[in-house]
């Protein structure tokens, strides 16, 4: 039986501005990926990843939703 009250605020996500720099870093750290391109750059990789993982997205759709995304394509072949 779930509990009447709830120890996480139904509020927008504040941890989410923080651990989403973190995350990206250590997933940068974690696995290398290559830096041919100046657009589709690792950083953006990890962004888009997290992005969609984080909503249950596709990556195509979360390089949409992402202001200045490559496309899921370019994503795809970095």
């Amino acid at each position: 039986m779930r509990p009447k009250t709830q120890s996480i605020r139904p509020t927008r996500g504040h941890a989410t501005v923080h651990l989403r720099p973190v995350l990206t870093d250590w997933l940068g750290r974690a696995v290398q990926l290559p830096r041919r391109r100046r657009r589709c750059t690792p950083e953006v990789v990890w962004q888009v990843i997290l992005f969609a993982a984080a909503f249950a997205r596709s990556v195509a759709t979360a390089c949409a939703a992402i202001a200045q995304a490559p496309s899921g394509q370019a994503i795809w072949d970095c």
